[in-house]
């Protein structure tokens, strides 16, 4: 990813580091709420069928596996979501963006014009 801190390109946005941070912090938050309800919910399951059998019970194992699975992926991708967050705080405080607004054609064609006479 190119660096474009000294490129005097205008990005055209300011990152808004506090509310990165909020959103890092409600992604995890709920993440750990969905892996604590599921363990919970796991847990009642357990104790309820201690004595159920048949088809009901077998159709149950698999909804509750399923519906587990599904958490799990959910709170994985909430994760995810939060790291992309924070990796796009870093690349902001080290003036990393892409891609760049296009910068001005004065500001292009000037900067071309010091490679070709050889200053730049």
């Amino acid at each position: 990813m190119p660096n474009l801190a000294d490129t005097g390109i205008d990005i055209g946005f300011d990152f808004d580091f506090a509310r990165a941070e909020a959103a890092v912090a409600a992604l995890r938050s709920t993440a750990d709420l969905i892996d604590r309800q599921t363990d919970a919910r796991v847990r009642l399951a357990a104790d309820a069928k201690q004595e159920w059998r048949g088809r009901s019970r077998d159709v149950f194992d698999l909804e509750l596996s399923r519906i587990a699975r599904e958490a799990a992926d959910l709170a994985a991708a909430l994760r995810s979501a939060a790291r992309s967050i924070e990796a796009t705080a870093v690349d902001a405080r080290r003036g990393h963006f892409w891609p760049p607004k296009a910068p001005d054609r004065a500001v292009v064609v000037a900067r071309s014009n010091r490679r070709v006479e050889g200053r730049g």
